[in-house]
Parts: C-alpha cells; structure tokens; sequence
C-alpha cells in the first residue's frame, strides 16, 4: 500500500518522511509450550521497559507498524 498525503501548511519545504512496515505475522511457540494460535489470545506481560509474551512470539511487531502507519 502506498498512501501519499500533502504536507501541511506551512510544512511544504521540510523532507518527506517514509514509514514502512508489512504485513506477516509469525507466530511461534516455544517446543515446551501447549498453545493453539486459532483459538488462544497471546498471553502478554510486561516486563520493564518490554512487553513479552508468554511461551510465544508477540507475533505482531510488523502489523502494529503497519497499523500505526495508517493512523498518520
């Protein structure tokens, strides 16, 4: 998908920004974990500064680019 939108006035002068993302999801679990992917939510935790999840991967990193270059 490519969105291309004007700058703002005022703004016209000031470089282009590219946000770029995709779309996959991998979803993986660890070998000892039990977890049906189409059925089970990620079960996330938060650790410092990090959010985590638990036996999987997040799974999500490359959708939520995608997703937050949408909202600008």
């Amino acid at each position: 998908m490519l969105i291309k939108k004007p700058a703002s006035a005022g703004m016209e002068d000031r470089k282009t920004v590219v946000l770029q993302s995709h779309l996959d999801m991998v979803h993986q679990k660890n070998n000892d974990t039990v977890f049906d992917f189409d059925n089970e939510g990620i079960k996330m935790y938060v650790d410092g500064d990090w959010v985590k999840a638990e036996g999987t991967t997040l799974g999500a990193d490359n959708g939520l680019g995608w997703l937050r270059s949408c909202l600008f």
